[in-house]
């Protein structure tokens, strides 16, 4: 239940400030709205105020506003009528909707940034290598500890964020990592690896990491030799470390040998002495020893100065996200990005429990994530969308001539088709990424 409450919330305010844009610059203008509508029929609220009739739909999948006038060539001379309006008039229109969606994930993300949110560390950093994972598409192309990553796929890196993003949106693909070792430039070949369900690229590097104690599992050997959460491990026998991943692999190593761990403990030096247990995977069967702590990721506290720099970072965010979404959309389109990266009404759905279920920081990046989103998506150019009309207006424009009204209408009716298939073909991905689509084919016997 909670799940389908933050659906309907997240996915309403989005629906409702978007619809709003429109019905906002409609009347300013001087158009005529007939009616204001979040969601589809069959319509479970009506009410008219003025000359609008705000309506809910039952399906909570998007709304619309119904202007007077909007169907060419069969309206009347009337001047509030749609079609009776310039064609700056009308794009201006249009426009409001997705524009309102920038303007409301520049707004969320700036009351997010100036309260303050928490970053992963390290993620501003210079994309230099800190450890290679074993048995990874990093460790089998040769790179090292050290290496400073210069450029991926042809695209300059200049921090661990942008060298991330560069990596998770290319699964299954093999690139050039062009990377400064020793002073000398070199190009290696990476096969990227994919991990999950949401298709995310993987390789087996990242920022480095602080080994900090997030939890210690009962019974093991940690929590006999005393460590504690909080603590952060410096050294290992003597040998200094700066991330989990070198700790892990000098226990493996190590195999059940006792070792001597320098802890820092609220800026105290605390030595202990622990000896690793062998412990099997239940999924895999595979033994290897452990000491039995969960290391949590690092993260720090970040706030701006004040209001200007709140909005200044969100707008740079925005148009970071922005870029991103265009970028992998028209990947996708030219069929190098997978279509698990994409998510429809159900995976939305998921989202916004998860996120409500981790606090308010975790919804409003969500919200302000999807309303981005959104007004990107209504700027493309599908009939039926924002951007559809959009390119037909200016093609109409550039043409000096209005487009046959059975043109318009042929182009609708395929746009609404489109998207009808291709909302179907997204609940499909959806639930096979649950691994529901499996359950179902087999209910019905396929």
């Amino acid at each position: 239940m909670l799940t389908i409450l933050a659906f309907v919330f997240v996915v309403g305010t989005l629906v409702v400030v978007h619809e709003l844009g429109h019905y906002l610059v409609a009347r300013w203008i001087g158009v005529r709205v007939e009616t204001f509508s979040i969601g589809f029929p069959p319509t479970v609220y009506r009410r008219r105020i003025g000359e609008t009739d705000f309506t809910v739909g039952l399906l909570p999948l998007g709304g619309f506003v119904k202007m007077a006038g909007d169907v060419p060539g069969e309206g009347g001379p009337d001047p509030r009528e749609l079609q009776n309006r310039t064609r700056g008039e009308r794009l201006a229109i249009l426009f409001a909707g997705p524009a309102m969606n920038f303007l409301l994930a520049i707004a969320l993300l700036s009351g997010l940034f100036y309260v303050g949110t928490t970053r992963w560390v390290g993620l501003e950093d210079p994309p230099v290598v800190s450890w290679v994972a074993e048995d990874t598409p990093a460790s089998a192309a040769g790179l090292r500890s050290g290496d400073r990553i210069e450029a991926i796929a042809g695209e300059s890196v200049d921090d661990w964020r942008s060298a991330l993003e560069a990596i998770a949106l290319r699964p299954d693909q093999e690139v050039v990592f062009e990377i400064e070792r020793e002073g000398a430039r070199r190009e290696l070949d990476v096969r990227i690896a994919s991990e999950g369900p949401d298709a995310i690229g993987t390789v087996g590097i990242g920022p480095p990491a602080p080994p900090v104690v997030g939890t210690v599992v009962s019974g093991t050997p940690a929590e006999r030799a005393g460590l504690a959460p909080g603590d952060r491990i410096v050294a290992v026998d003597g040998a200094p470390v700066g991330s989990t991943q070198e700790i892990v692999a000098l226990v493996r190593e190590g195999g059940e040998r006792p070792i001597e761990l320098v802890l820092d403990r609220e800026g105290g030096e605390v030595r202990r002495v622990v000896t690793p247990e062998l412990h099997e995977d239940p999924e895999t069967g595979e033994r290897f020893p452990r000491v039995g702590v969960v290391f949590e990721r690092p993260t720090r506290r970040v706030r701006a100065d004040s209001v200007p720099d709140a909005m200044w970072q969100a707008v740079r965010e925005t148009t970071h996200w922005g870029a991103l979404t265009v970028t992998q959309l028209g990947r996708f389109v030219r069929g190098s990005a997978p279509a698990e990266q994409f998510s429809g009404p159900i995976g939305i759905a998921q989202a916004s429990g998860d996120a409500v279920r981790r606090g308010p920081s975790s919804l409003i990046l969500l919200m302000a994530i999807l309303s981005l989103s959104l007004g990107v998506l209504n700027l493309l150019p599908i009939p039926v969308l924002d951007g559809g009309q959009i390119a037909v207006l200016l093609f109409e424009s550039v043409a000096r001539r209005d487009l046959a009204p059975r043109a318009r209408r042929a182009l609708t009716v395929a746009g609404a088709a489109f998207m009808l298939v291709l909302l179907v073909l997204i609940i499909a991905l959806d639930l096979s990424k649950m691994g529901a689509f499996g359950s179902l084919l087999g209910f019905f016997g396929g």
